[in-house]
């Protein structure tokens, strides 16, 4: 089961003046963060780099982020991280905001089987010693 958490508080981007026209250049956003509640450890420390680029001319701005999730690992199972796209226009400001999808750890089959035959293993055992207490009891 995934469990979908919408994030709105990476922040802030304003867009003082637009003086410059932008085609398309490459950036990277680095964010420290710690990880969504429940993760173990809780709370984990994490970095993300996200790449993007930026289109735009002198009225507004394109922030266009990389839709490739950043995926990571925890002791409980994995989450990943994406960036909405957001568009600013000059004097204007937006929310940086994201999506947390985390994917809680599945056992792999060995460790299924290895439980199952364990747990037969307990069913056998109390199977016998029922038997033999009950062999015991017609005895005396």
């Amino acid at each position: 089961m995934n469990n979908l958490l919408s994030v709105s508080s990476f922040g802030v981007f304003s867009l003082a003046n637009g003086t410059n026209d932008y085609d398309g250049t490459s950036f990277t956003l680095f964010l420290d963060f710690t990880a969504p509640p429940g993760t173990s450890p809780d709370p984990g420390n994490f970095l993300a780099a996200i790449t993007g680029s930026v289109h735009g001319n002198t009225g507004s701005l394109h922030v266009d982020f990389s839709s490739v999730p950043t995926v990571f690992t925890y002791n409980g199972g994995t989450f990943s991280l994406v960036i909405n796209d957001l568009d600013v226009a000059v004097g204007g400001s937006t929310n940086v905001s994201g999506l947390f999808t985390a994917t809680p750890a599945v056992p792999e089959p060995t460790t299924w089987a290895m439980m199952l035959l364990g747990f037969a293993g307990l069913g056998f055992l109390a199977y016998r010693r029922r038997g033999t207490g009950a062999s015991q009891l017609r005895l005396v």
